[in-house]
């Protein structure tokens, strides 16, 4: 997902190991707020509190991908910073022009996918209130995030 995490001004390799080293604190932050999510969800249903497992199961996934994908990032990176052509193939790609105008429009087209999807949403949650109106607030996320990848892919191939 370039661009949303991976687009750097930065002019130099220094100044690129610099950017990544602070990334990495959002790295350990997703990983946080997975592990946090899989807390959350253990410790209700351990308690007694009513949660459903198809819910209790959507959490867990959530969780789950969350702490993988930070430790993914995190070792991604840690490859990256330990080889000079890595860092300045990956500083390079990152800061190239034609990317962060294909990662601007990709962006925009998503923005605008998530606020027809948030209206549906609504539009729906008006009817039927209940856990499912939650599943569909996942689901929005989903759906900018899948949004801004084939928003990219169309963008790169047209630019």
């Amino acid at each position: 997902m370039k661009g949303i995490l991976c687009a750097t001004k930065a002019m130099t390799n220094e100044e690129y190991r610099q950017e990544l080293a602070k990334k990495r604190i959002y790295y350990v932050l997703i990983i946080m707020v997975g592990v946090i999510t899989l807390a959350i969800t253990y410790f209700a249903s351990a308690n007694g509190i009513e949660f459903n497992e198809h819910l209790q199961g959507t959490f867990a996934g959530m969780g789950t991908g969350l702490i993988l994908a930070g430790v993914v990032l995190i070792i991604k990176t840690q490859m990256t910073l330990s080889s000079e052509e890595k860092l300045k193939a990956a500083r390079l790609n990152n800061s190239d022009e034609r990317n962060m105008e294909i990662s601007s429009r990709a962006f925009r087209s998503a923005a605008l996918i998530m606020i027809i999807s948030f209206y549906v949403t609504a539009l729906i949650g008006s009817i039927m209130i209940d856990e499912r109106l939650i599943q569909l607030l996942l689901l929005n996320m989903s759906v900018l995030l899948v949004g801004y990848i084939l928003s990219y892919n169309y963008y790169k191939r047209k630019l």
